[in-house]
């Protein structure tokens, strides 16, 4: 990749940067790194993708984690997802539905 930033870079103040994507850059991370980032990836585009799509896998993990049989629906409006997206995150199963063999493991059980 790029390089670091020239030493003069640490004078840099937000009013010195034109561009308003790296000023706006600046305002979210500091001036330096905004040089910093500049200065790495000079030239290059960078994709920065939507929010959700960089937490999904956690989202994801947490419904797993948090899903007990009976709270499809709690947990779509807790995260902002469908029923069916908790459902085949799970596996598939409706709220309170019984594996056909659920029954068989019970009676082997007894």
């Amino acid at each position: 990749m790029g390089g670091m930033a020239p030493d003069w870079a640490k004078d840099v103040r937000i009013d010195d940067l034109q561009n308003p994507t790296i000023r706006d850059l600046a305002e979210v991370v500091g001036v330096e790194t905004a040089v910093e980032i500049v200065a790495t990836y000079s030239g290059m585009v960078i994709y920065i993708p939507k929010l959700d799509s960089v937490f999904r896998a956690m989202r994801d993990r947490k419904i797993k984690e948090e899903y007990d049989g009976n709270n499809a629906r709690q947990l779509a409006k807790r995260h902002n997802v469908s029923e069916s997206w908790v459902r085949r995150l799970v596996g598939g199963r409706l709220d309170g539905q019984l594996d056909m063999f659920d029954f068989v493991d019970e009676k082997q059980a007894l």
